[in-house]
């Protein structure tokens, strides 16, 4: 209950900060905002908490292609402490055998609440607000998603396991179409000092979105600059096939 208080506490500290960054990013993207994910997850949020991550920035760039996808997507995490961050992602989808693009503009707010280092489990939560636009159309109605992560280190601490829930609104739907649930499980285990192996799987209850991914993460240089290449199948309603997932992502970026 300490750990709770202190991070309530701490988003309370910084909540002015909080509130001009998210007018200023919303401003910006003319209000838009997207549901991000942890690397070298593509769907899932972790609970882990980084001590050292504190007024920091982390950048990644994901780059997913299909027999009849691609997509490129970037993103920026400033931490303003260990437990609390903000997000923005911007993304660009092309359908290769129609021709059509995609832009995705999305802006998300992470908060740790209990410390796996200190209690052996770990709790965060994620609200996101995201918007998309098809090539020669307006900008739809925002999305708006919140997901509770739990993450929990097993086999003699060895493996680290990672599992979502949650929800997306879409105001465009009518009725109980609104509501989508959505749910990722994934798992990470270090093989050597500078490489582990990954495995996710994820999906929503609408059947537009679930795949299942197996990958590496490779340091370049430790706990500054990972590359991330994973192999996969998405199994949605209206696409399927297998996809190549490859991210670079920088640590630690200060100014």
């Amino acid at each position: 209950m300490k750990w709770i208080s202190s991070n309530f506490r701490s988003v309370i500290s910084v909540a002015p900060v909080l509130a001009s960054v998210a007018v200023a990013l919303t401003t910006a993207l003319g209000c838009g905002a997207v549901q991000a994910d942890d690397r070298p997850f593509l769907r899932t949020t972790s609970a882990v908490v980084e001590d050292d991550d504190e007024r920091v920035f982390e950048f990644t760039a994901t780059h997913v292609t299909a027999k009849k996808q691609r997509s490129t997507s970037v993103q920026l995490e400033y931490s303003f402490s260990p437990t609390l961050s903000v997000e923005l992602e911007l993304g660009h989808q092309r359908d290769r055998i129609e021709g059509i693009s995609e832009r995705e503009q999305g802006l998300g707010l992470r908060m740790s609440w209990i410390d796996p280092a200190r209690e052996g489990w770990g709790l965060a939560t994620k609200f996101s607000v995201e918007r998309e636009r098809e090539s020669g159309d307006e900008w739809a109605q925002p999305q708006w998603s919140g997901v509770m992560a739990f993450s929990m280190p097993v086999a003699d601490k060895s493996v680290w396991v990672h599992a979502n829930l949650g929800a997306r609104y879409n105001p465009e739907e009518t009725g109980s179409k609104r509501w989508t649930g959505l749910w990722s499980l994934g798992a990470e285990k270090p093989l050597n000092r500078r490489t582990s192996l990954f495995v996710e799987a994820a999906g929503a209850s609408d059947g537009r979105d679930r795949i299942a991914q197996v990958g590496l993460r490779q340091w370049v240089q430790r706990e500054k600059v990972a590359i991330d290449v994973g192999v996969g199948r998405q199994f949605a309603n209206d696409i399927r096939g297998n996809f190549l997932a490859i991210s670079l992502s920088l640590y630690d970026l200060s100014y």
